[in-house]
């Protein structure tokens, strides 16, 4: 493996570590506003973070990446109140959990960037968050955002599966195309074009 992202200190991060050829975490640099830039144009729910912990990573840490770190994910027919106890449960109880595990401290709230999630959160979320403070215009700018390309990938894919190739690569490449051209003609990036 030449390259990969992931949290500096998770466990794939401890093999390439110990691998013959170790481990180099490159910096992003967080005065070089052309190359963030650069960046969020590609990826923009990146941001400017500190990196302290990991194998690799150099005494003091160095400037590189952030993202939504932990995150719960759900499906839409979670209730809207287990979403919104299990999002209160993370904030309320964060003192008894922050230093039990490495990025376990991602769930401070100075550390949630609600304007700037690549997801919408779950309506019993968004209740919670509005209920603490948290919610702000530029967070429901974003999550309608999100909404809006959540419904821009369900009519692609409804309309892709409907004629489908069989064969799994074409199936692959074809939705992958289908995908980013729905996005695109939407204005919005595709991400991930793999094809």
């Amino acid at each position: 493996m030449d390259a990969l992202i992931g949290a500096t200190f998770s466990s794939t991060m401890l093999k390439i570590d110990a691998s013959p050829r170790g481990l180099y975490h490159p910096p992003a640099p967080h005065a070089d506003d052309a190359a963030w830039d650069r960046l969020n144009s590609i990826v923009p729910w990146y941001y400017r973070h500190k990196c302290l912990q990991g194998p690799g990573v150099p005494e003091g840490g160095y400037e590189g990446v952030g993202t939504g770190y932990p995150i719960l994910v759900s499906n839409t027919d979670v209730s809207e109140d287990v979403a919104y106890n299990m999002t209160k449960a993370m904030y309320v109880h964060f003192d008894d959990y922050k230093d039990s595990a490495p990025g376990a401290n991602g769930w401070a709230w100075e550390r949630q960037k609600l304007e700037s999630s690549f997801m919408p959160f779950h309506e019993g979320s968004v209740r919670y968050y509005k209920e603490a403070g948290k919610w702000s215009d530029a967070a429901e700018a974003n999550q309608q955002k999100n909404l809006k390309r959540q419904e821009i990938l369900q009519k692609a894919w409804k309309e892709f599966t409907a004629d489908a190739p069989s064969d799994d690569e074409d199936f692959k490449n074809g939705w992958a195309k289908a995908r980013a051209s729905a996005l695109e003609a939407a204005g919005m990036i595709a991400v991930f074009q793999n094809w």
